[in-house]
This record gives structure tokens, C-alpha cells and sequence, in this order.
């Protein structure tokens, strides 16, 4: 008996050992017959794809049909005519600044306030003798004068000729003109001394002298032509009884830094800059020759200054 339980003792092991191997093979076998997740996303043969194309190709040319359809339609839709905005043109033709009307000035192009402003500068005895007189009228549309260069026409007798008032004016105050004894020096005069003088009154009086001290003196009795607002009818008037016999205070080039060459009201910091930088490089001035010289600063600026500047070391 004790035999025969042993034996099947293994029996039963062996069987588990089997049962457990099939078990195992089967679960195997399964796995390997299920569909892979690469075959269930790419599984589609070539019919499908020449089929999908074929669908694509035909919603392509439905959409193509459907806009060229819709663009006649669009077409044949009236549509409301557009306002189209006419361009003034505006006439050209010859002109004389000191003579032309103001109709005549719009008719040009010029807006009418600018005509008023042109028209009412000549009945206060304002005279145009080039474009730049033109130009420094309030306002002006610069590429209209400009445009208009070839039909400027400034007529001698016109820019010659002074309004009846103006001349009444001149004829009062030459009656009033004190000849002095000496000539008054423009650099030494105080404003009752100037206002002896016809035509000159305190508003100018205090103007020349303003002007003689932003120079630093005068150096020619012409520039008192830069003086604002006194005119050269004026100027015309005085310039017989005005000397300039005390020179004005001068610049030492040589040794002033650019901020003391940039304080004169004739020279800017740009000119300050070069007088400097030429200096530096080339040494001391001698003379006006050596100024002349200096490139990037104006002749005109030159010749204004030159009287100022003082070439003592």
C-alpha cells in the first residue's frame, strides 16, 4: 500500500508538470494569431488608395466648379458705379508777385489764406524782388514757388515803384532828419542818438542796439540791413549820418576753445568744430589766408566772420 501512494504521488506531478506546459503553449499560440496594432493601422490594400484618390480628384474639381460658378455669378451682378474724384487742375501762366491779384493767386494754386497774407504784405509796402522774398511768406506751399519758377516775372518798375504812402512817409521823416555834426558810430551810439535819425524810432532804436550786442559790435554799418524788420529804404535814408569808427570785440582763434568760438552769433558749433579741429592739425593761424583754408564752413559764413577774429598768439 505505502508503494502504491507513492507512486501515484509522482503521477500527479508529472500530470501537473504537463497540464502547466499545455497551459502555457496555449496562451503562446494565442498570442501569436492576435492581429498586431501595425497591421490594424496600415491594413488597406491598393484599391483603396486608388479609390481615395479618385474621391479626392472629384471633390477638387466640385470645389473649382462651385467658385468659377460663383465668380459669374459676381460678374453679372450690377455693381453701383464708383465716385471718382476729379483732380483741380489749376492754372499756369506768367505773373508779377507785387501786382497780381488774389483771384489770380488761386487760380495759381496758392490756398486762400496764403493770397490773403501775400496781398495785404503789399498794402503795408512789402516789395517781392526774388523767390526767396516769396518763400518767406507764411504758410507758402514751398514746391508750388517751385513749380511756378519759370512764370515769376519781377518787373523793375513794379519793385522799384513804393505805394504813395510809403513815399509820403519817407518825404515826413527826411523833414525830420537832424544832421548831426559828426557821424554817429554805430558801436559807441546810445538809442537817442539813433532815434535823431529819420525813420528810426524806439522799436528800431532798441533793435540795433540788441543786434550790436549779439555781434559783439558791428563791423560794417551794412549790417544793420540784418536788423529785423528795418527796411532798405530806411537804411537808404540813415546811412549818410552812421559810421562804424570803433571796431568791434574780436575773437582770439588761436587760443579759444569751441565752446567760446560756438557763443558768437555768427559762427555755429559745427564751424566752431572745424576752426578747432584745424588748429589742432595744422597749428595756429597767421592770417585770413590760413582761415580760408578750413574746409565745410561757407564763404559766405567766412566773409561775415572774418572782421571778428583776432590772429594774435
Amino acid at each position: 500500500m505505502k508503494w502504491l501512494k507513492e507512486e501515484l504521488a509522482v503521477n500527479r506531478k508529472e500530470f501537473l508538470g504537463i497540464v502547466a506546459l499545455m497551459s502555457f503553449g496555449l496562451i503562446a499560440l494565442f498570442i501569436q494569431f492576435l492581429p498586431s496594432p501595425k497591421e490594424q493601422q496600415y491594413d488597406f490594400t491598393i484599391d483603396d488608395i486608388l479609390l481615395e484618390n479618385q474621391i479626392t480628384i472629384t471633390e477638387e474639381e466640385t470645389t473649382n466648379t462651385f467658385v468659377a460658378s460663383s465668380k459669374k455669378q459676381r460678374k453679372s451682378v450690377p455693381t453701383a458705379p464708383r465716385k471718382t474724384q476729379k483732380k483741380q487742375s489749376f492754372e499756369r501762366f506768367d505773373f508779377d508777385p507785387n501786382s497780381i491779384s488774389k483771384d489770380s493767386l488761386i487760380r495759381l494754386g496758392f490756398k486762400n489764406r496764403v493770397a490773403e497774407t501775400w496781398t495785404k504784405f503789399r498794402e503795408k509796402g512789402k516789395r517781392f524782388y526774388n523767390q526767396d522774398d516769396v518763400l518767406s511768406i507764411y504758410g507758402i506751399d514751398t514746391n508750388l514757388v517751385l513749380g511756378l519758377n519759370h512764370h515769376f516775372v519781377f518787373n523793375k518798375k513794379t519793385t522799384d515803384s513804393k505805394p504813395k504812402k510809403i513815399e509820403k512817409w519817407i518825404a515826413k521823416e527826411e523833414k525830420q532828419v537832424i544832421k548831426p555834426i559828426q557821424k554817429i558810430d554805430l558801436n559807441s551810439c546810445k538809442e537817442e542818438d539813433l532815434k535823431k535819425l529819420g525813420g528810426i524810432g524806439q522799436i528800431f532804436a532798441s533793435r540795433i542796439i540788441k543786434y550790436r550786442e549779439l555781434l559783439g559790435g558791428y563791423a560794417d554799418k551794412e549790417q544793420l540791413l540784418k536788423v529785423y524788420g528795418l527796411q532798405d529804404s530806411t537804411y537808404q535814408l540813415i546811412k549818410d549820418y552812421i559810421e562804424v569808427s570803433s571796431p568791434p570785440n574780436k575773437i582770439k582763434i588761436n587760443t579759444a576753445s569751441k565752446t567760446q568760438l560756438s557763443d558768437h552769433f555768427l559762427l555755429d558749433y559745427k564751424s566752431a568744430k572745424l576752426i578747432y579741429a584745424y588748429r589742432k592739425e595744422h597749428g595756429p593761424f597767421i592770417d585770413q589766408a590760413d582761415f580760408d583754408l578750413i574746409k565745410g564752413i561757407p564763404e559766405q559764413k567766412k566773409k561775415e566772420i572774418k572782421p571778428y577774429l583776432s590772429f594774435a598768439l
